[in-house]
C-alpha cells in the first residue's frame, strides 16, 4: 500500500468516519501488511498519530529523561505488568541525579477481559491520571505513574485491532507488533519492554504465518511455538524462555520484518534507530519470551491478583519468591525482570526492599484492597489451626473450610476448595512436586466464571500450589495446612480454590470443571525421599 493511501485511511479514522465505512479499507491494509511485512515500521508510525499524541509529543520530545514502559501480549493471571512497573520505578530511583529523575516510567494501563492492568488496579480503587500534563507532572515528581491516557490517543490502532478481532487476525506478529509499539510511540517512550507470551494461545506467532518448509535459523516455526513445552533444569517446566536457539528464532522473525535485533542475554534487543527513524522517539525495545502455557502466579482474577501481589511482596506467608532455593517464579520476578528493567543488583536484599517500598506507594492508592471478600478466606486457608481442639470436622469459619464444600462470602459470592485425589499418589506416598498445570484451561475457566460480566472483579481462581512446588500426601490425621475431604475421609492440602457466583454458575458445574483440571495434573516423587 502506498504511503498516500495509508495516510488517507488514517486521516479518515482521525476525522471520526464511521467504522462500518472503513472496514473494507482496513481489511486491505491488513492484507498488504501481511504481504509486505518489511513495511511494518511505517505502519506502526502511521497508526501512532493523533491530536492527543501530538500533545504528548510537545510535552516530552525536548525532555532529557528516558521514558520507559513495559507492555505485554496479555494472558490470564499476568503479573509481569505490575512487577515490571515496580522494577522500573526502582531503576528510576537508582538512576536519579540529585533531586531529578534521569529515567521516568509513564506506564500505560490497558483493559482486558482476561484481567488487564487497568481493571486489576481499578478493582482496588486506583484513580488513573489521564491528562497528559498531569501524567508528566507525576513522572517528573515521583519517577513514574500508572496512567490511562485519553482514549483519543490511538484511534487508528483501536480501529485496526477491532477489525482484527472481528476477522480473527489477532494472532499475527505484524499486527501485534504495530499495535504495541504504536502506543509506546504515541506516549513518547524512548525505551520499551515487551512481555511476549508463547504457547498454545499466543498473539505473536501462528503456524500458518509461514510455510511448513520455512525454517528460521534451523528452527521451524512449529517447533518455536512449542518451545515452552520443553523440560527445563530439575525436570521443571521453564517459565522464561532463554534457550539461545529460540531467542535466535525470534530474532529471525523480527529480521523478516526488516527490524534490527539480536539475542542479548535472556531476551532479544531491538535497535529502533538502526535502519530508519520511523519509530522515533523509541530507541530500544527489549523482547522477553515467557511460557504462556504455565500459570504466571497463584491468582487469576482481578481482586485475587492484587491480594497475591501484596502477599508475595509484603506478606509473611507466601515464600514463593523468598525461599532459599531457586524456582522458575523467583527467577522471573526477582532475577530476570529487574535485569531487563535496568536495575543495579549488587545487593539483592536491598534491591528487594526497594521494590517493597514501591509496592507500598502503589498500595496506598488502592483503598479497597483490605476490604476484598476473598481476603479473609485466603488468610484462614493459609493458617495452621492444629493448636485447636477439634471435635469432628472443621465447620466453623474459625477453621479452614472443608474441601469441596462451598463457603458463602457474600449473598452471591462463594468459595470452594479442592485437593488431589488418592489416585494421584498411586506411585508413592512420599511428598511430590507438581510437574505442570495448564494456564489455557484456567483462562477458559475464568472466562466461564465471569459469564455475561467479562470484567467481574470478584470471581477467580487461586492455586495454592504451583508447578515445581512440593505437595504433601494425604493422611488419616490432620497435619499442617490440611483440610478434610469427606468423600475420601482423608486430610490433605488444598490445591485449588474457586470464587464463583451461584446465580451464574452451579456448584456442581464448578466442581466438575475443577475435577477435570485436577485430573490432568501430574505429580512426580521428589528425588531422594522414600
Amino acid at each position: 500500500m502506498s504511503q498516500q493511501k495509508l495516510e488517507k485511511i488514517c486521516d479518515r479514522v482521525k476525522q471520526g468516519e464511521k467504522y462500518d465505512a472503513l472496514a473494507r479499507d482496513i481489511d486491505g491494509l491488513l492484507i498488504r501488511t501481511q504481504r509486505s511485512p518489511e513495511n511494518i515500521d511505517r505502519l506502526t508510525a502511521a497508526i501512532s498519530d493523533s491530536d492527543t499524541a501530538r500533545i504528548w509529543q510537545s510535552l516530552w520530545d525536548d525532555s532529557p529523561q528516558q521514558r520507559w514502559d513495559i507492555a505485554s501480549t496479555g494472558g490470564a493471571g499476568n503479573l509481569i505488568p505490575i512487577f515490571g512497573y515496580l522494577w522500573l520505578k526502582v531503576a528510576a530511583e537508582q538512576a536519579k541525579l540529585g533531586d531529578r529523575y534521569a529515567k521516568v516510567v509513564p506506564k500505560i494501563a490497558t483493559e482486558e477481559t482476561d484481567s488487564g492492568l487497568m481493571d486489576i488496579l481499578a478493582s482496588g480503587g486506583f484513580a488513573f491520571p489521564f491528562d497528559a500534563t498531569a501524567i508528566q507532572r507525576e513522572c517528573l515528581q515521583y519517577g513514574g505513574v500508572i496512567c490511562q491516557p485519553d482514549s483519543a490517543i490511538a484511534p487508528i490502532e483501536r480501529a485496526l485491532m477491532q477489525r482484527c478481532r472481528e476477522t480473527n487476525l489477532t494472532a499475527d506478529f505484524s499486527v501485534t507488533y504495530a499495535s504495541i509499539l504504536s502506543r509506546q510511540i504515541a506516549t513518547r517512550c524512548t525505551h520499551a519492554i515487551v512481555d511476549v507470551k508463547l504457547g498454545r494461545e499466543t498473539k505473536m506467532l501462528s503456524p500458518w504465518m509461514f510455510s511448513p518448509q520455512n525454517e528460521l535459523n534451523e528452527v521451524k516455526v512449529d517447533d518455536f511455538l512449542t518451545a515452552c513445552q520443553n523440560i527445563g533444569d530439575g525436570n521443571e517446566r521453564s517459565l522464561v524462555i532463554t534457550d539461545e536457539k529460540y531467542l535466535q528464532a525470534f530474532v529471525a522473525v523480527l529480521q523478516r520484518l526488516g527490524v534490527a535485533a539480536k539475542a542479548d542475554g535472556d531476551w532479544v534487543t531491538q535497535d529502533c534507530q538502526a535502519n530508519s527513524t520511523e519509530l522515533y522517539p523509541l530507541q530500544e525495545v527489549r523482547w522477553l519470551l515467557v511460557n504462556g502455557n504455565l500459570p504466571q502466579g497463584r491468582a487469576i482474577g482481578r481482586q485475587l491478583t492484587l491480594l497475591h501481589m501484596d502477599e508475595l511482596i509484603a506478606g509473611d506467608r507466601d515464600l514463593l519468591l523468598m525461599c532459599e532455593g531457586d524456582n522458575e517464579y523467583k527467577r522471573l520476578y526477582r532475577q530476570v525482570l529487574p535485569q531487563i528493567c535496568g536495575c543495579q543488583l549488587e545487593n539483592t536484599d536491598a534491591t528487594w526492599q526497594d521494590l517493597q517500598e514501591q509496592w507500598q506507594i502503589l498500595k496506598s492508592r488502592l483503598p479497597k484492597l483490605n476490604d476484598f471478600s476473598a481476603k479473609k478466606y485466603l488468610e484462614f486457608s493459609a493458617k495452621n489451626h492444629l493448636d485447636r481442639q477439634d471435635s469432628g470436622l472443621a465447620r466453623s469459619y474459625s477453621d479452614p473450610p472443608e474441601l469441596e464444600k462451598s463457603h458463602s462470602l457474600q449473598p452471591d459470592l462463594e468459595a470452594i476448595s479442592f485437593g488431589f485425589y488418592p489416585y494421584h499418589w498411586q506411585v508413592s506416598e512420599c511428598p511430590a512436586k507438581i510437574k505442570t498445570a495448564s494456564l489455557p484451561f484456567l483462562a477458559e475457566l475464568f472466562t466461564w466464571l465471569c459469564g455475561s460480566d467479562p470484567f467481574d472483579s470478584e470471581v477467580g481462581i487461586w492455586l495454592h500450589k504451583l508447578p515445581g512446588e512440593e505437595v504433601q500426601p494425604p493422611s488419616d490425621e490432620r497435619a499442617a495446612e490440611q483440610r478434610y475431604l469427606e468423600i475420601c475421609q482423608i486430610w490433605q492440602q488444598p490445591f485449588l480454590s474457586i470464587f464463583y457466583r451461584p446465580s451464574r454458575c452451579k456448584r456442581s458445574q464448578v466442581a466438575a470443571k475443577a475435577r477435570q483440571f485436577i485430573s490432568n495434573i501430574e505429580l512426580e516423587a521428589i528425588a531422594g525421599i522414600n
